[in-house]
């Protein structure tokens, strides 16, 4: 009867350590596959920013260059109508003509870039709002104790450039204020 209690206990105690590797294995796994899968996120994002920026900024570009265009074609008509009205050196009277005639350039042209680069700088922010916070939940998860130890046996962080993903896109005077610790006037 001993015997039998000690071959039952022991069953059970073998069970019972096959099903806690199993369940730590499979901890494992989980783990592993949200650290890769918050890798993965974070470099979507990160490509989403930098297309997100570089469309922002091709947007302004095109419709400065419009804006020239536009202001080229005034030019050239101004210049027409001065050498018809002034002879061949009427370009010298563009200057009269214009406190003259008070012509002035389409300030939608100029409202539609100024609205392009408002909302061009929003989106920017939210996509690098939405890289940040997919750094903190995977930086979170790297410095818990369980999960981190798993990762830190799992070899993660993978992503070599982690850190300079994480990190936001500012400008020199932002870089310089936060080095310096004082603010200057934006104007």
């Amino acid at each position: 009867m001993k015997n039998k209690s000690l071959v039952i206990f022991g069953s059970i105690f073998v069970v019972s350590m096959i099903l806690l590797v199993l369940l730590v294995f499979t901890y494992y796994i989980g783990v592993s596959n949200t650290a890769n899968r918050n890798e993965k996120q974070i470099e979507r994002l990160y490509n989403n920013s930098q297309s997100e920026l570089s469309n922002y900024t091709m947007t302004i570009v095109e419709m400065t260059k419009v804006s020239d265009k536009y202001k080229d074609g005034l030019k050239e008509i101004v210049t027409k109508t001065m050498e018809g009205r002034y002879g061949e050196n009427g370009t010298e009277a563009i200057v009269s003509y214009l406190k003259e005639q008070n012509v002035t350039l389409d300030s939608q042209v100029y409202l539609n870039i100024q609205n392009s680069i408002v909302a061009g700088r929003k989106d920017f922010k939210n996509s690098q709002n939405m890289i940040m916070d997919a750094c903190a939940k995977y930086k979170t998860t790297l410095d818990n104790v369980v999960s981190g130890a798993f990762l830190r046996i799992a070899s993660y962080p993978k992503m070599k450039t982690l850190e300079s993903k994480c990190s936001p896109v500012t400008d020199e005077k932002t870089n310089k204020t936060f080095d310096t610790k004082k603010q200057e006037s934006v104007i």
